[in-house]
C-alpha cells in the first residue's frame, strides 16, 4: 500500500536544511525487528535479512559500500544486555549523531547528498524515514515513562526498521548497480570468519555451563548446538580476521562513485563524449536504414564491427553500463540486421534509441563527475570509509583488535586497505605518480580531520554467542496481530531453501491469521499451543518414517521435536509463532529437496493448486520409492538409531528438556514407535510404496492452511 505524494521542493529544503517530516507516497517499510527481553534487559535483537529496508533506486537493489550485515550487527551490539531504558537512549542517541548532518548545509554529507543524481526524489526519503524513527523512539520513551518493558520493547522495533531505512538512503550507503550484478554474495563467509574470532574470545574468557542452558536450535541449519558447541578450537589468525573485516566493505562499489579514474588522468573525462558521440553516429547510420529509406547504402559489417569492438572496451567499465548497453544493442541488431524480419525493425529502433538517449543522460553524469572527481574522490572514501571502521569498531571489537584493523593509525589502515585493493583489482588506476599522491595525502589528511573513533571496547559482547542471523523473524502486537520477517532455514539434507510443497507465503499467512485477533500477549501464546497439540496429533506425524535418508541423518526429527518445545516454553508470541513455523517447515515432506526453487509466482491470489508444488514433492517421491528399494539396509540402521537418539533425550530431566511436557513425550514416544516399527518391516523386505499416503495426506493440509490462509 501507498502513501501519496507531499512535493516539498528540493530548493526548500536546501534552503532551510533537511528537516525530519513525514512524506506520503513512499515505499512502505516492511522490516519488523524484533527487540526480545530478558527480565528488564535486552536479551537479544533479531533482524530478518529479509524483506530489506526500501532501495533508493525503486526495483533495484543497488550495492551496499558498506555490507548491510555491519550495519546490523552494530546495533545489535550497541542494544544487547543494555536495560531497556538505557536501550532506547542508545538508539536515540545513535539516530541523531546519523541525522544531525542534515540541519548542516557545510557538511560532508550535504556535499555527497547534492552529488547524487536522484537529489530530488532522496530528500524526502531521508526526512520521512527521520521523521518516523523519532515517532517510534518517543512512543518508546513515553511506555518508558508508563513502566511498561514489553510496549517499550515493541516501540524500538519499528524504530529500528526505519532507523535503517534511512540509514540505506544516505548518501553512497548504497549506489547503482547498473549490471544486477551482485557483489555481497561473499558477505556470511567473512561474517562467519569475524564471528568466530568473536566467539573464540568467548568461549576463552567464561566457560558456559552444559547443563543449566537450554539447547538451543541453529537459525543457521537443524543440527542441535548444546552450549559446548560454541566452544571453538579454532584460534584467529589475524590476518584472516583483517582481510574478512575488509571484505565487507566494498571498495568496487565506492569507488565507482568517486571518480578516481577521471581525477587521475583528467583526459579520460573525454572518452565517455567520444564514445557517445560514436555511437550516436552508428545508431543514426541503422535506424535511416530501419526506417526504410532506399536511398540510404548502410555498411552493416562496418557499424557491427566498430559497435562490437566499442562493447568489449565498455565491457569492464564502471560507470558507462548504458554505453555499454547501447554498443551491444547496436551490434547485435547491425550483425543479424539481413535475417531480421522487417516487421521487427520498429523495435529494434525504439531499442537502439532508448539506449542511445540513456547513454547521453550517462556521459552527462560522468562529464559532471569528472569535474570535481578528486573532490569527490576524498570526500566520498574519507567518510565511507571512517563510518565502516566506526561500525565495525562496536559490532566487532575483539576482532578489530586482535587483527590490528586500525593499526598503525584509522588513516593509514584505511588508506593501506585502498590501495592494496586497488593494486589487485583496479590496476589501470595508477596511484604512482604526482597526482595518486596527492589524492592519497589529501585522503589522509580528511581522514586525520574526522571525528575520533570510539575506543575499541575489548570486553566480550554476548550478543555473538547465539547470533544465527535471524533468518526468521516474527513479531506481534497485541490485538493488531503479527509480522513475519524472511522464512526459517530447510532441514539438513535439503539444499538451500528448498522447495515447500505448500506456498510459504499461505504457510505464514495462516499462521498470521491465527495470530490475528487475539487481544492479549496470552492469548498469541495459547492459540499457538492449541495449533501446535493439533499438529502433534495429525497424520503428518506419521510420515516421519518415510522421511528421505539424508534428512534423517541430518537430524530433522530431533530439530523438529526441539522446534515443537520452543514453541510451548517460549516467552513471548513472536518468539513462540517463529518457533512455531519452524516446526511447519520441519514437518515431514513439508520441505523436499528436489524440484525448482523459484518460487512459480507464488502470493496469496493464486489459486490452491498453484500454490501447492505437486512437482516438487511428485519428483521426491519418485526419488524415496527408489531410495527404499536401494538403500534399504541403511535406511533400517539410520530408523533405529535416530529412535534411540529421540528416546535418549527423553531421559533428560529439567525444566529445559522435552520430558518436561506430557505432550512432547507423547509425540517422541510415538515418534519412536513407528521408526522402530518401520524398520522392521523393511528389514522383512515387507517394503510398502508411501507416495499416495504421502501426497495425499500433504494436499489434504494444504487445503486446510489455504482455506485459513483466506
Amino acid at each position: 500500500m501507498k502513501r501519496s505524494r507531499n512535493d516539498t521542493p528540493v530548493s526548500e529544503a536546501e534552503d532551510t536544511g533537511l528537516k525530519a517530516r513525514e512524506h506520503e507516497g513512499l515505499p512502505a517499510v516492511h522490516l519488523r525487528p524484533a527487540v526480545l527481553l530478558n527480565g528488564g534487559n535486552v536479551g537479544k535483537v533479531q533482524i530478518s535479512p529479509s524483506p530489506r529496508t526500501p532501495s533508493p533506486f525503486g526495483s533495484r537493489m543497488g550495492d551496499h559500500t558498506i555490507a548491510w550485515t555491519v550495519h546490523l550487527d552494530a546495533l545489535k551490539a550497541e542494544l544487547h544486555g543494555k536495560p531497556i531504558a538505557e536501550a532506547v537512549t542508545a538508539l536515540e542517541k545513535a539516530h541523531h549523531d546519523a541525522t544531525k548532518w542534515m540541519a548542516d548545509p557545510s557538511s560532508a554529507q550535504r556535499k555527497m547528498l547534492e552529488w547524487l543524481s536522484d537529489v530530488e526524489e532522496r530528500v524526502p526519503r531521508l526526512e520521512d524515514s527521520d521523521a518516523r524513527t523519532r515517532t517510534h523512539i518517543n512512543a518508546a520513551l513515553k511506555a518508558l515513562v508508563n513502566g511498561k518493558a514489553q510496549d517499550i520493547a515493541a516501540a524500538l522495533g519499528p524504530a529500528l526498521a526505519h532507523h535503517l531505512a534511512y540509514v540505506n538512503y544516505t548518501p553512497f550507503a548504497t549506489v547503482r548497480n547498473l549490471r544486477d550484478r551482485s557483489i555481497g554474495s561473499a558477505e556470511a563467509h567473512y561474517r562467519r570468519i569475524i564471528l568466530r574470532c568473536e566467539r573464540y574470545y568467548a568461549a576463552q574468557s567464561a566457560k558456559m555451563e552444559t547443563d543449566e542452558v537450554k539447547p538451543a536450535m541453529t537459525r543457521g541449519g537443524t543440527v542441535i548446538l548444546r552450549p559446548e558447541d560454541f566452544e571453538e578450537p579454532w584460534k584467529p589468525d589475524a590476518q584472516e580476521v583483517k582481510e574478512a573485516l575488509w571484505r565487507l566493505f566494498s571498495f568496487d562499489a565506492a569507488l565507482r562513485e568517486t571518480g578516481l579514474d577521471y581525477a587521475l588522468s583528467p583526459e579520460a573525462a573525454m572518452k565517455p563524449q567520444e564514445d557517445s558521440r560514436k555511437l550516436g553516429k552508428l545508431g543514426v547510420q541503422l535506424t535511416k536504414h530501419l526506417d526504410r529509406r532506399t536511398s540510404f547504402s548502410l555498411d552493416v559489417d562496418g557499424i557491427a564491427q566498430q559497435a562490437k569492438e566499442m562493447t568489449e572496451r565498455l565491457r569492464a567499465a564502471e560507470g558507462q553500463q548504458h554505453l555499454f548497453k547501447a554498443a551491444q544493442t547496436i551490434s547485435n541488431i547491425a550483425g543479424g540486421l539481413w535475417h531480421a524480419d522487417q516487421e521487427d525493425f520498429g523495435y529494434y529502433k525504439q531499442q537502439v534509441n532508448k539506449y542511445l538517449r540513456l547513454a547521453k543522460e550517462e556521459t552527462q553524469g560522468e562529464t559532471t563527475k569528472a569535474d570535481d572527481s578528486a573532490d569527490r574522490f576524498v570526500t566520498i572514501m574519507s567518510y565511507l570509509l571512517h563510518e565502516h571502521q566506526r561500525l565495525c569498531s562496536l559490532a566487532y571489537p575483539l576482532s578489530v583488535s586482535m587483527s590490528g584493523f586500525l593499526s598503525p593509525s584509522p588513516s593509514e589502515a584505511a588508506i593501506a586497505a585502498l590501495t592494496a585493493y586497488i593494486a589487485k583489482r583496479r590496476r589501470k588506476l595508477r596511484l604512482d605518480t604526482e597526482a595518486g599522491a596527492k589524492l592519497l595525502s589529501d585522503l589522509k589528511t580528511a581522514l586525520d580531520r574526522l571525528p575520533q573513533l570510539p575506543a575499541v571496547d575489548k570486553v566480550v559482547k554476548d550478543w555473538v554467542v547465539d547470533e544465527t542471523g535471524d533468518p526468521l523473524v516474527v513479531t506481534f502486537v497485541a490485538g493488531r496481530g503479527a509480522d513475519v520477517n524472511g522464512r526459517p532455514p530447510a532441514p539438513a539434507g535439503v539444499a538451500g531453501m528448498g522447495c515447500h510443497t505448500t506456498a510459504w507465503v499461505i504457510q505464514s499467512t495462516a499462521v498470521k491469521q491465527l495470530l490475528a485477533r487475539r487481544r492479549t500477549e496470552p492469548e498469541g501464546l495459547e492459540a499457538l499451543e492449541e495449533a501446535l497439540e493439533a499438529d502433534l496429533k495429525s497424520d503428518l506425524m506419521t510420515l516421519d518414517r518415510y522421511l528421505p535418508l539424508a534428512q534423517l541423518e541430518g537430524g530433522q526429527l530431533k530439530a523438529m521435536f526441539q522446534a515443537a518445545f520452543d514453541t510451548l516454553t517460549d516467552a513471548t508470541p513472536g518468539e513462540s509463532a517463529a518457533s512455531y513455523l519452524t516446526f511447519r517447515n520441519l514437518l515431514p515432506f513439508a520441505t523436499v529437496d528436489a524440484g525448482d526453487r523459484g518460487g512459480h509466482g507464488e502470493s496469496l491470489t493464486a489459486s490452491e493448486q498453484q500454490t501447492f508444488d505437486a512437482e516438487a514433492l511428485g519428483t521426491t517421491l519418485e526419488l524415496l520409492r527408489e531410495e527404499r528399494r536401494s538403500e534399504r539396509r541403511r535406511i533400517v540402521t539410520r530408523l533405529r538409531k535416530v529412535a534411540d537418539e529421540l528416546e535418549d533425550e527423553l531421559t533428560y530431566e529439567g525444566d529445559t528438556r522435552w520430558s518436561a511436557d506430557y505432550r512432547i513425550t507423547a509425540a517422541v514416544e510415538d515418534s519412536v514407535a513407528r521408526l522402530r516399527a518401520e524398520a522392521s518391516l523393511l528389514e522383512a523386505r515387507n517394503v510398502r510404496d508411501p507416495a499416495e499416503l504421502i501426497m495425499t495426506t500433504r494436499y489434504q493440509e494444504h487445503r486446510r492452511l489455504y482455506a485459513l490462509a483466506h
